[in-house]
This record gives structure tokens, sequence and C-alpha cells, in this order.
């Protein structure tokens, strides 16, 4: 996705906070097109500091379906940077 979704997990299903409802996030949502490919899948941790400021991510490529190989964590890390978030404060954990 190009921007941000603020997902919570509940019950095991995750959902999208909109302004008056919450929207079931399910996989094809996640895709705009029918063309398009995943690139990377995993978890992403955003660490804060005390002034709400992003200090830092926890990245990983653990996911269910995709089985991402840990080399995609550098597609993540770079689209991170690009939103921002300094290398030195970008913590990997390879899965698998």
């Amino acid at each position: 996705m190009d921007v941000p979704v603020s997902t919570e997990l509940i019950v095991k299903r995750s959902y999208i906070n909109t302004s008056h409802k919450k929207t079931s996030l399910i996989h094809p949502l996640l895709l705009e097109y029918k063309t398009d490919r995943v690139k990377a899948a995993g978890e992403i941790g955003i660490i804060k500091d005390s002034h709400n400021k992003i200090a830092g991510a926890l990245i990983n490529n653990e996911s269910g379906h995709f089985k991402p190989h840990k080399s995609t964590l550098k597609l993540v890390r770079d689209y991170l940077t690009k939103l921002n978030v300094k290398q030195d404060q970008i913590y990997e954990v390879e899965i698998g």
C-alpha cells in the first residue's frame, strides 16, 4: 500500500479502522489491482519516543501464507527510509 493503514489484532482477525466503522482487513484488500504481486510480507512494529515521534521500527518476515525470504527485509528497510525512518533505527529479525 502507498499509505500506512492502522490495524489492530482482535481475536486473530485484523481490521482497518475507518471514521465510521471497522472493516475486515483481508489479503485482497492489500493489492489494488489483480496484476499486483507481493514483494514482501511480515510484521512491522513502530517505536515512538516520548514526543510520539517515530524513533525506530522493528521488522520481520513472519507471514503465514507468503513465506517471504529474509532478503525481502531489504525492500521493507528501503521503503521505511523513504518514509524518513533512519537506517540505524530499523531493527530486523529474520524468521526462518
